[in-house]
């Protein structure tokens, strides 16, 4: 089964988990090869990246669940592949429903 015949919610998701996924192993690619302060450039990944607004509503729901921000900025590149997969898959229903009504 080709990308192309996978249901649109599913490529969707594959997309937005893949992009995502790219950016954590740069993050962690460069977290290896740099030391020191020049360790504050693998921050740019996360910034530029989709890991950063992933990382903000773990803080955000920080209070609800009783955790601590460092658990937040711990988990944020963990989180952040599953977040952006469920997100994609979303927005790729919308898409298959759309094309489904023509």
């Amino acid at each position: 089964m080709t990308f192309k015949n996978w249901p649109s919610w599913l490529r969707g998701g594959v997309i937005a988990g893949g992009i995502t996924f790219v950016f954590v192993f740069l993050y962690y690619s460069c977290s290896f090869l740099v030391s020191g302060y020049s360790g504050m450039l693998c921050v740019a990944f996360v910034m530029i990246g989709p890991i950063y607004p992933a990382g903000l509503i773990l803080n955000l729901l920080g209070p609800v669940f009783h955790y601590s921000s460092g658990f937040a900025e711990a988990n944020m590149v963990v989180f952040s592949v599953p977040f952006w997969f469920i997100i994609g898959s979303l927005i790729g229903a919308l898409v298959g429903y759309i094309k489904s009504r023509k």
